[in-house]
Order: C-alpha cells, then structure tokens, then sequence
C-alpha cells in the first residue's frame, strides 16, 4: 500500500510539473515596453534636435564619423524617445541617422546629451 501511495504521489508531481503554465525562468523575466516607445513630434521634438546639434558634443561626433566616410542624413532624419530608464530614471534618447561608407543607415544614439554610440542592428532585439 504504502509503496503505491509514493508512485501514485510520484506520478501527480511528474504530471503537475508537465501541466504546469509557464516557466520560472519566462516568469523571472522583466517585461520589454520597447513597443509602447513612440519618436516625439511636433514643437517639442524640435527643441530637442535643435538643442542637440548646437551642442559640442553631437558636433564632435559628427565631425568623427564625417571624417570616417560618413553622411549626415540631417535634421529631418533625427527621431526623439522620451522614455523611463531603470536606475537613470527620465531619459531623452535621441537618435541621428547617418550614411555609413557602405550606404547602409545608421542611428547613432545620443542619451541626455551624452554619446553613447551606434544602435544595434535592426532585429538584434528579441522578446
């Protein structure tokens, strides 16, 4: 009987891990709101791409990556985040699109104010 009893428990445990939703490590994950980000239009995104290019730090890299073979696509071509981040809490991520000398586009991100270098390749993000 009692050897029955512990397959009989065995089993439901095996059978529960088997049904149970979902994974600890999924569960553990922390959520992406990377689609909630949408670029700033309007008046507001102005004064920020206005701001950053006046500014010695965007001139400097520009002047680096013009010099490496680069083009600047322009002011047109600049898209403005205003987002959330962990441990840095509000941030403006700008993002300046520049002509590689291979022609492909590339956004160099800028965070307040700071350069923080080229952004990945589209579709290195995953979920």
């Amino acid at each position: 009987m009692k050897r029955s009893l512990a397959v009989l428990c065995g089993s439901l445990l095996v059978l529960l891990l088997f049904l149970a939703p979902g994974s600890a490590v999924l569960a553990a994950e922390e959520p992406c709101e990377c689609e909630s980000l949408k670029p700033l239009q309007g008046a507001e995104r102005n004064k920020i791409v206005a701001g950053l290019i006046s500014g010695d730090v965007f001139k400097n890299v520009r002047g680096d990556l013009l010099a490496q073979g680069f083009k600047w696509s322009g002011a047109g071509a600049v898209e403005v985040i205003k987002t959330e981040m962990p441990g840095m809490g509000p941030a403006t991520m700008v993002g300046a699109a520049f002509i590689n000398p291979d022609g492909k586009t590339e956004m160099h991100v800028f965070i307040n104010g700071f350069y923080m270098g080229p952004a990945p390749e589209e579709g290195g993000h995953q979920h």
